[in-house]
């Protein structure tokens, strides 16, 4: 029996990704991890890089490069927001499909919940929310979406 079936969420995983939505979530679950007396697992997904020609392989590694020290910076942040509130948090940077990528590390760490925003940094209208839907459907998990407060998202 797990820990959420006997009514205690021992471990939270956050899915965090720099924007403000995702932000504003991080705040939510650790108001929430603090109450509950959780712990924190704070996921940050980037893109895994494909391979292509001899001529692109520069600019892949150094695109690379720069996706990995942002996420890290994301965590690092993420983190400190955790102590200052008094709740242990651990950083997870990981590479794939943001949304099997946050289920895969759900189940792996045996996580009682996740806790999504509502709005990711998707630049498209269409892919706005389809990392939190994704997540809702195939979590094996409780799954809480934040929305996202209006002044921070773009679009309707």
């Amino acid at each position: 029996m797990s820990s959420c079936e006997e009514g205690v969420m021992r471990k939270i995983l956050v899915a965090v990704d720099g924007s403000k939505c995702s932000e504003y979530a991080l705040k939510k679950a650790l108001e929430m991890a603090k109450i509950l007396k959780s712990k924190v697992l704070i996921a940050h997904v980037i893109p895994k890089m494909l391979p292509y020609g001899h001529e692109a392989a520069e600019a892949d590694t150094l695109y690379h490069d720069f996706l990995v020290n942002e996420a890290n910076k994301v965590l690092k942040t993420a983190i400190e927001k955790a102590k200052e509130v008094g709740v242990e948090a651990e950083g997870k940077l990981l590479e794939g499909s943001p949304a099997d990528e946050v289920i895969s590390l759900a189940e792996k760490e045996k996580c009682d919940a996740i806790i999504v925003g509502s709005r990711g940094t998707a630049v498209t209208r269409a892919e706005l929310g389809s990392v939190s839907e994704r997540v809702v459907r195939y979590s094996p998990v409780p799954v809480l979406v934040i929305k996202c407060p209006k002044h921070f998202c773009r679009f309707p």
